[in-house]
């Protein structure tokens, strides 16, 4: 038995409008390892906190972060030493990386 689902208009329209709103949201800015090649297997959205956007390089008011990038290995208790270079080459220092987090 087939079951047929009626779609209105204004639903269909709606569905539209939301699809253009989300195509249509300034780019993000990824903090992540600069060599990555594969996409991140652990990447979280956050808005930026207002004190970093002001205070650093950093351009839009939403960015994402390569979470796997700045974990330390399983032996480690710190991010990998390099993970700090790449946030520099962002003007960003740990402290802020953590502030982003929070936020």
């Amino acid at each position: 038995m087939k079951t047929h689902h009626t779609v209105t208009i204004p639903l269909l329209l709606s569905l539209l409008a939301q699809t253009a709103a989300v195509s249509a949201q300034e780019p993000m800015q990824c903090i992540e390892n600069p060599e990555r090649e594969l996409a991140c297997e652990h990447l979280i959205i956050k808005k930026t906190a207002p004190n970093i956007l002001r205070d650093t390089p950093l351009e839009t008011p939403t960015v994402c972060i390569c979470v796997a990038d700045f974990m330390p290995d399983e032996n480690a208790t710190e991010m990998p030493e390099e993970a700090e270079q790449w946030l520099s080459n962002w003007g960003l220092t740990k402290q802020d990386l953590i502030a982003l987090l929070r936020y």
